[in-house]
C-alpha cells in the first residue's frame, strides 16, 4: 500500500498528545504543558514524615524534544543541588573558588555583587533565575542613577559567575541587551587652573602628592602606593607597579601589585617634582623621628603621620 499516513493542520501530533496527557503522579519525572514552548518539568523529590509526596518543579521554556533532555537531567541528579542553591549563596562559593584573579580584582567583584545584585535577585534560586529577572535588575540600576558603563560592568561580572554554573542549561545573562554607552568628553584643567590649584595646596602636608599627580598622570591608587625605593630622586625615574586597594572582606587599605602587567611602566618627573619631594621626604624623616617605635614604616612616599597608607 503506497498510501501515506497524513496529520490534518491543525491537528495535535502523538508526542503533543503524550505531552498534555494527565500526568501519573507515581512516575518520577512529569512534563505538563503550561503554554506555547512552556513547561512544567516536576521531579519526585521522596516523601515527608507523614508520607506526604514532594517534587522539585521547574519551568522550563523551549521544544519538547529539549524539555525531555531537560526533565532526563533532572531525573538523573545532575545539577539537582547546586540549581536549587540561593544565588547568594552561589556567588559567595563561586568568588571563594577565583583563584585565577588578583586580591584587588577579587574585591571589585565582591564589592560590585554585594552592592547590585545580592539585594535584589540573590534571594532565588539559580533554577528560577530567567532573563526578566537579570532585565528587571539592570533597569533598576538605570533608574538608581547608575551609569550605563557600571551596569555593563554589573553584567560582566553577574554573567561570568552564571555562565561557569554547570547545573544551568543556559545563561540567563545571555539574552539580555545592555544599555547603550554614551561617549562622554573627557575635562581637563587648563594650565591657569592647575596653577591656582597647586599654589592653595602649597602648605598641605600633602602638597607633594598634588604636584606629582599633576606631573605623571598616575591614578590616585598608584601614587598611595608609590614607594621611596620605587623612585630615583637624582634622575627622577619612577617606576610604578603596585596599587592600594581597600580589603573589604576584613577591612583596612593594602599594597598590591597592579591588574595586568601593562599597567607597570616608568615615568621621569620634571624638576619641580622633584623637589617637591625631597622637601616631602625631609618633613617625613621629621614625623618619623618624633613618633619612634610607634612610627609604621611601611617605606610609603604618601602615607599617614604615623606611616600608614
Amino acid at each position: 500500500n503506497d498510501m501515506q499516513e497524513h496529520t490534518p493542520e491543525g491537528a495535535e501530533t502523538n508526542s503533543e498528545k503524550i505531552a498534555q496527557k494527565k500526568p501519573n503522579r507515581r512516575d518520577p519525572g512529569q512534563k505538563i504543558r503550561k503554554g506555547e514552548r512552556k513547561w512544567l518539568l516536576r521531579v519526585f523529590a521522596g516523601r515527608d514524615a507523614q508520607g506526604k509526596r514532594h517534587y522539585r518543579s521547574e519551568t522550563f521554556l523551549g521544544s519538547s524534544k529539549d524539555a525531555d533532555a531537560r526533565l532526563r537531567r533532572m531525573l538523573e541528579g545532575k545539577g539537582n543541588s547546586d540549581a536549587r542553591m540561593f544565588l547568594n549563596d552561589y556567588l559567595d562559593a563561586w568568588l571563594a573558588g577565583q583563584l585565577e584573579i588578583g586580591p584587588r580584582t577579587l574585591s571589585d567583584y565582591t564589592g560590585l555583587l554585594a552592592a547590585y545584585v545580592k539585594p535584589t535577585i540573590g534571594i532565588l534560586r539559580l533554577s528560577d533565575i530567567r532573563a526578566a529577572d537579570v532585565r528587571k535588575l539592570y533597569k533598576g540600576l538605570l533608574d538608581k542613577g547608575l551609569s550605563a558603563r557600571t551596569v555593563r560592568y554589573v553584567h560582566t561580572v553577574l554573567s561570568k559567575a552564571l555562565k561557569e554554573a554547570e547545573c544551568l542549561d543556559a545563561n540567563p545573562c545571555s539574552k539580555v541587551k545592555l544599555p547603550k554607552l554614551r561617549p562622554s568628553k573627557p575635562q581637563f584643567l587648563t594650565a591657569e587652573q592647575v596653577n591656582q590649584f597647586l599654589k592653595a595646596a602649597q602648605n598641605d602636608r600633602l602638597y607633594a602628592l598634588f604636584v606629582v599627580a599633576v606631573h605623571s598622570g598616575m591614578r590616585p591608587s598608584e601614587l598611595l602606593a608609590l614607594r621611596w625605593q620605587d623612585l630615583n630622586i637624582d634622575t627622577g625615574l619612577v617606576a610604578i607597579q603596585r596599587g592600594l586597594t581597600w580589603n573589604r572582606k576584613g577591612g583596612g587599605y593594602q599594597v598590591g601589585n597592579l591588574k595586568t602587567l601593562s599597567s607597570q611602566r616608568c615615568i621621569v618627573l620634571p624638576p619641580s617634582a622633584l623637589q617637591a619631594l625631597t622637601k616631602h621626604r625631609i618633613a617625613q624623616h621629621q614625623e618619623r623621628l618624633a613618633l619612634g617605635s610607634d612610627y609604621k614604616n611601611h617605606d610609603l612616599v604618601f602615607c599617614t603621620t604615623i606611616g600608614t597608607p
